[in-house]
């Protein structure tokens, strides 16, 4: 496989997380997530959001770098 061919597989894919991203924004309202975080006490809430936080936030920097940066994926670098 070429290193072109490579690229465009690697922002596909970043592309495929910004996809992800996007339908998350939706999945407060359709999963009711305020009523189900309602009824568990305040630390397990907590947990919860900061876990889809995290979530969120891996999505959006893997979309960057797959997008922005393919070759730091492809040259075998540390990152």
């Amino acid at each position: 496989m070429t290193d072109e061919t490579l690229m465009w597989l690697i922002r596909a894919a970043g592309a495929g997380h910004f996809a992800v991203v996007a339908a998350s924004t939706g999945a407060p309202k359709v999963l009711r997530w305020k009523e189900e975080l309602a009824r568990l006490r305040p630390l397990n809430r907590q947990i919860f959001s900061t876990y889809a936080g995290y979530i969120l936030t891996i999505n959006i920097l893997f979309g960057l770098i797959s997008i922005a940066a393919p070759q730091w994926l492809i040259d075998r670098t540390p990152l």
